[in-house]
């Protein structure tokens, strides 16, 4: 579980049932979205185009009557046709939406895709990103080995938190309650590998600096970014955190972190033309290579931010939704030793 109506949608190239990535097709950067009315009580999701044609088809102008895209939050799925697909090792399910959606982007595209909607579906977690797998939390042991073993899973104040959207509500689900350090795994929805990617926004200063360029955090895509002036937050120690918690001290709401997240070609976008970027905006990758590749279970990717899930010490309740909002304050509640080691079957090293 995670934030209310993240990645319920997803981008599907039709002549080949290709699911869209922005290191494979960086034109979708030229999407930009909202939610409506407002992000308190959000009912649709707008989508707008930063060009007036058909990517890389000048010749080919676009209606300016069609230029926002509406798309409810929950559609009505029926006499929707349904699809399943592999996605990092995983089973996706989904209903492709109506024609006039999927048309709308394929005219932007300049190629027919399908828009898929993960309505109820859910895909599994993997390897030791799942947060209750039998997993080595961190240090030297090879996750792969231990996940055999059938194994149990075994701060200071940070003044600032941000968001991509205003004030957000992530809706949970029952669970089975587990005593210990654990999180909660309702499934994933069409985020690559977990409810949360939680970012530290020195560090994205710190790129930021190394290329000698102004970024956007969105490049890196988060759903939340923590910003302090401490030691606690300082450039990459992120890397360390085993858990925070965010909001009030005592009813704080906890993310579980499971993985580093390895990084690709998708940092050298320019989110301006939708191509690989040149100059400074295409050197993000490389500004990372040589003392960024910091996890063996992804030896050849250097890592930015960490995947995690709820923790299940919210005592969380499928009637109560959990509420954080820009400008919380974060905790670091745990933090491990040694850097956690990535595996998901079939990704990494």
């Amino acid at each position: 579980m995670g934030f209310e109506y993240d990645r319920i949608f997803m981008l599907q190239r039709v002549e080949d049932g290709e699911n869209m990535h922005v290191p494979r097709f960086p034109s979708m950067c030229l999407f930009r979205t909202e939610f409506a009315p407002n992000n308190e009580n959000p009912e649709k999701v707008l989508v707008r185009y930063n060009l007036e044609h058909t990517f890389d088809q000048p010749e080919n102008k676009l209606p300016k009557e069609d230029e926002v895209l509406e798309i409810p939050l929950q559609p009505d799925v029926t006499g929707l046709k349904t699809t399943e697909y592999a996605m990092h090792t995983t089973t996706a399910r989904g209903h492709v939406m109506p024609d006039k959606i999927c048309k709308w982007f394929s005219d932007r595209f300049g190629y027919e895709v399908r828009l898929n909607y993960i309505g109820g579906n859910k895909r599994e977690v993997l390897g030791n990103l799942n947060p209750n797998a039998p997993r080595a939390w961190a240090g030297d042991a090879d996750p792969k080995k231990e996940a055999a073993k059938q194994m149990s899973p075994a701060g200071g104040w940070l003044d600032g938190f941000k968001a991509g959207i205003g004030n957000i509500v992530g809706t949970v689900a029952s669970y089975s309650g587990i005593d210990g350090y654990k999180g909660v795994d309702d499934g994933i929805t069409y985020a690559d590998l977990a409810a949360f990617l939680v970012a530290n926004y020195k560090s994205h200063v710190e790129v930021a600096r190394r290329v000698q360029t102004d970024l956007d955090v969105e490049k890196f895509r988060p759903n939340i970014v923590v910003d302090g002036d401490d030691e606690e937050c300082a450039a990459w120690s992120e890397d360390h955190w085993g858990e925070i918690s965010i909001g009030p001290e005592e009813k704080g709401t906890r993310i579980a972190f499971t993985a580093n997240c390895p990084r690709c070609a998708s940092l050298n976008v320019d989110y301006n033309t939708g191509k690989m970027g040149e100059g400074p905006e295409g050197q993000v990758l490389k500004s990372l290579q040589s003392d960024r590749r910091v996890d063996p279970g992804f030896k050849y990717s250097p890592i930015f931010g960490r995947y995690g899930f709820l923790s299940q010490k919210n005592g969380l309740r499928p009637d109560k939704p959990i509420t954080i909002s820009v400008g919380d304050e974060v905790q670091i509640t745990k933090r491990n030793d040694k850097r956690t080691h990535f595996y998901w079957p079939n990704l990494g090293t």
